[in-house]
Parts: C-alpha cells; sequence; structure tokens
C-alpha cells in the first residue's frame, strides 16, 4: 500500500498494487489489471473528491477517476524525465487537480493541463518527490530530495534551496510547515523561519514519511523497522511510550521482533481520529 484516503462518508480507500475499498466493515478489491482504463499497474498515489470521485496515479504518467461507476484515464502532459510516477494527486479548494511527479506539477481546473517544472540546478540528475502536501490554506508544498522546497499559492510557483537533502514535509493545524532534512527535523513558521530539532541517530537514516495529526502530535514512519515514532512535547517516543536517545544499545529494544511494522510508506489519519 502506497496511499490512504477517506471520502466524505467515511469510506477508506488504500492503493497499492491493488485497490482497496473499506466501507462499513466490508472489503471490496479492485484489480487494475482487469480494468481496461488502466495502462500502468501500480497505483503510487489517491485521492477522493468532496463529491466522492475517486483518484489515483499510477507509474505511466496518468491519473484515472472512478464515481462508482466508470473509470476514466487521462494522461498528465507528456514527460519524458525517464520516469513518470504520479507521486501525489492534490484537489485544491476550488476544484483545481493537480498531479506531481518527478518532473514538477502539472494543474487542470477544466480541460487544459497547465505545467509547473522543477528547474533547480543539476537535473540532469534523477531527482526524487515522494509526497507533496495540501495545507488548510490551500497551498501545495512539494519537497525535492535534493534540498529545495517547491510552494504554489494558486498563483505563483516558486522554491527555496533549504537543505542538502529533503526526506518529507508535513503541516500542522496551528500552520507550521515540518520538515526532515539533513539538518534535523525543522519546523517552518509562516516568516520562513525554521528550527531545528536534533533527530536521535536511531532513527535519522530510517524516516520514510511524517504527518501532523489533529492534537498536534508529529507522527514519524520509518524504514528501518524501528516502528513508528511520535514527536510529542519535544520528545521522539515509540508506541509503547519509550523515549528515544542517541543510544546505540537501544536498538535491542526496539528489534524488529518487538513491533509488527516494517516499511512504513503512508500515515493518515481517518474522520474518526
Amino acid at each position: 500500500v502506497q496511499h490512504i484516503g477517506q471520502a466524505d462518508n467515511g469510506t477508506m480507500w488504500f492503493g497499492g498494487r491493488k485497490i482497496y475499498r473499506y466501507d462499513k466493515g466490508i472489503w471490496t478489491i479492485f484489480d487494475q489489471k482487469n480494468i481496461s482504463a488502466f495502462r500502468g499497474r501500480v497505483i503510487v498515489s489517491l485521492t477522493i473528491a468532496t463529491n466522492g470521485v475517486l483518484w489515483v496515479g499510477t507509474e505511466m504518467n496518468e491519473i484515472i477517476s472512478y464515481d462508482g461507476k466508470d473509470w476514466i484515464s487521462q494522461v498528465v502532459g507528456e514527460g519524458g524525465y525517464r520516469e513518470n510516477w504520479i507521486t501525489s494527486i492534490l484537489i485544491r479548494q476550488n476544484g483545481e487537480i493537480c498531479a506531481i511527479t518527478i518532473e514538477g506539477m502539472s494543474c487542470q481546473n477544466g480541460v487544459k493541463w497547465r505545467h509547473y517544472p522543477i528547474t533547480i540546478p543539476d537535473t540532469v540528475n534523477r531527482v526524487h518527490v515522494k509526497d507533496a502536501i495540501l495545507t488548510t490554506t490551500d497551498e501545495i508544498w512539494v519537497p525535492v530530495d535534493n534540498g529545495f522546497l517547491y510552494h504554489y499559492d494558486g498563483n505563483i510557483w516558486e522554491h527555496y534551496e533549504i537543505s542538502s537533502w529533503i526526506c518529507c514535509v508535513a503541516t500542522s493545524r496551528d500552520g507550521n510547515l515540518w520538515i526532515f532534512s539533513h539538518e534535523g527535523f525543522g519546523k517552518m513558521e509562516a516568516n520562513g523561519n525554521i528550527s531545528y530539532v536534533p533527530v536521535p541517530s536511531l532513527i535519522s537514516n530510517y524516516i520514510t514519511t511524517i504527518r501532523a495529526v489533529n492534537d498536534g502530535t508529529i507522527w514519524i514512519g520509518t524504514g528501518g523497522g524501528y516502528q513508528i515514532v511520535r514527536y510529542v512535547n519535544g520528545a521522539f517516543v515509540t508506541m509503547d511510550e519509550k523515549i528515544i536517545h542517541n543510544l546505540e544499545d537501544e536498538k535491542a529494544s526496539l528489534s524488529l521482533d518487538n513491533f509488527p511494522f516494517n516499511h512504513v510508506h503512508y500515515i493518515f489519519q481517518s474522520s474518526d481520529g
């Protein structure tokens, strides 16, 4: 599973090698290999519009919509940058659909796609864009792994050099942007200032995704099997309430044998909390 979403009626959707719908205790599986609208085979991203329409993106530069009856596919502006995985699909408040790839962002509000390319230096080498976020103020932030952070407010597409490497970003309800980079775990305030918190070496090389939830807690998913971690009141805390320090001997207490997690691709908070 690469992505998770929820419709306004509470239905949960999961995308990966197949598409899974969980509705009132019933699971339904959609295999894209058996749906003619699909060119791609892997669901890399998904979102659900306010009208209940499911949108999914694949590794073949396409997005597909599903209204409960018909699957409709469209190509998002032909690319040519080796790969063009649709890593995120975001729908802004005015209905504008934005698809993010390693080339940049393409947005559609009507028929024509408008392309906002990644134009930072050294993009002759492969850059990686894993996930993008939409804030409560209807702005889009796109982290690029070579240290640049792109921002779109509906009009201007601009970028900032934040670090030499950025893994992922999250936005909290107070409007702050949280960034995980080589400098540590950073909070960017509205004025652009970033204050960093050092990350324990035990998890610093393994963080794959971060997500801010309603109570202000930041949830952190890892790829090293050290479980899901929360950032609470200035401390990094495991799910069994252990505070992580910079001690190598703590690895034993956080071994894979103790927890059911391995590589965490995505974290999502549903409407019931």
